[in-house]
């Protein structure tokens, strides 16, 4: 072969190595792009994740502390509703259980009360919820008394754990 050959035949394979090396990289990109796009993914399930662990954590502490308790049973929701009600008795009263935790009650306790004192209702909540298990204020309705200032219809709805 002369040295004309041999310098274009460097310059084809230059050339095609060139050409090579573009679609390659070009190819590269496409698939750093779907591969970031799974890492994104991957990035947000292990945030989920970590989420999750922290809410169990969460719940392993409360459920540790629930046993650690003493007395087991949330206080008596009559006895409250007569200490800070005037004695009065709720208009309606339910009162539903469902199976939790182990070993572990949810109790869900409706009152309904008829122009009652709001300054009482809030003593009642506040001792509820001081109680060891505690009870928990999840719904509260308030209607104003028509003629009474510091009065007025209350629905509530307490819930809480009660260890069998």
């Amino acid at each position: 072969m002369s040295n004309g050959s041999n310098i274009r035949l460097m310059w084809i394979c230059a050339a095609v190595s060139l050409i090579a090396g573009i679609g390659l990289s070009v190819d590269a990109i496409g698939e750093l792009r779907s591969d970031r796009a799974r890492l994104r993914t991957k990035l947000a399930q292990l945030d989920e994740l970590r989420r999750m662990e922290r809410q169990i954590a969460r719940y392993r502490a409360a459920y540790r502390e629930f046993e650690a308790l003493q007395d087991k049973r949330p206080v008596p929701m009559a006895g409250l509703l007569k200490k800070h009600v005037d004695g009065r008795s709720p208009e309606d009263s339910r009162s539903t259980r469902q199976s939790s935790a182990r070993g572990w009650t949810l109790r869900r306790q409706e009152v309904a009360f008829g122009e009652v004192s709001l300054d009482k209702v809030m003593e009642l909540v506040h001792e509820a919820e001081s109680g060891r298990p505690p009870w928990r204020l999840t719904r509260c309705i308030v209607r104003a008394s028509s003629g009474v200032a510091g009065k007025g219809k209350v629905d509530l709805v307490f819930e809480s754990l009660d260890g069998q």
